[in-house]
């Protein structure tokens, strides 16, 4: 009897053993899924945390950068590069124009007085020769009236009377002029003899326009002033 209670006890105890045993390992094991399982998600929540700091560490300057040279390459430096090349252009024009203007200038103002001098100067035995010459010099509607004024009058007068008339031109003074026409300011002092009669002294000023035909200066207008 006894030896039956004591292998019912031992049974008993082994039972409970084994059963303790077995709990402590399932402990055991659920701990370690748990450990486990919160591993996995630390390494989740560490790899989520790694792509967030890899993506808010990308940079955005860069591409903004990248886009800034792009409008200053193809946009901002072609604009420049046309601005800077009409500017050249423009003053380039302008010291063209400058310099065409003071040659103009300069031939109109002495061609306006050698020609002032030719259309005023003459004597009785040349006089057909010497106005003619000075028709040459001028152009449009002013050479036709010149050209009637002289034979009707001028040249009939003076071989009746014999005249002789010498004309200087002490100044001279552009008033505008271009490359096509030219208004020049003519101060003409002409001295008359008529036959043996001493002579007389006049002082004028003529407003003479010059118009550029082919090469040549010539007097479309003599205005006195």
């Amino acid at each position: 009897m006894t030896n039956k209670s004591q292998d019912q006890t031992t049974g008993e105890e082994t039972t409970v053993s084994s059963d303790t045993d077995t709990e402590q390992v399932e402990d055991t094991v659920a701990e370690e899924s748990t450990d486990t399982a919160d591993d996995a998600e630390k390494a989740d929540e560490s790899t989520e945390t790694a792509d967030e700091s890899t993506e808010s560490a990308e940079p955005e300057k860069p591409k903004r950068r990248i886009q800034w040279a792009r409008v200053v390459a193809f946009g901002v430096l072609p604009a420049v590069a046309l601005l800077l090349a009409l500017g050249a252009g423009y003053l380039k024009w302008m010291d063209n124009s400058v310099r065409d203007n003071e040659i103009a200038r300069d031939e109109s103002i002495k061609a306006a007085k050698d020609s002032t001098i030719a259309l005023l100067s003459y004597q009785p035995d040349t006089v057909e020769q010497q106005l003619g010459a000075a028709r040459d010099l001028l152009t449009g509607d002013f050479r036709d009236s010149y050209t009637s004024l002289t034979h009707d009058v001028v040249i009939p007068g003076d071989k009746q009377k014999q005249i002789s008339a010498v004309a200087t031109v002490p100044a001279v003074a552009s008033v505008s002029a271009n490359p096509r026409e030219a208004v020049v300011l003519v101060f003409v002092n002409q001295t008359v003899i008529v036959g043996q009669t001493a002579p007389t002294d006049t002082a004028s000023s003529v407003r003479v326009t010059m118009d550029k035909i082919g090469d040549r200066w010539l007097i479309s207008k003599f205005d006195p002033v």
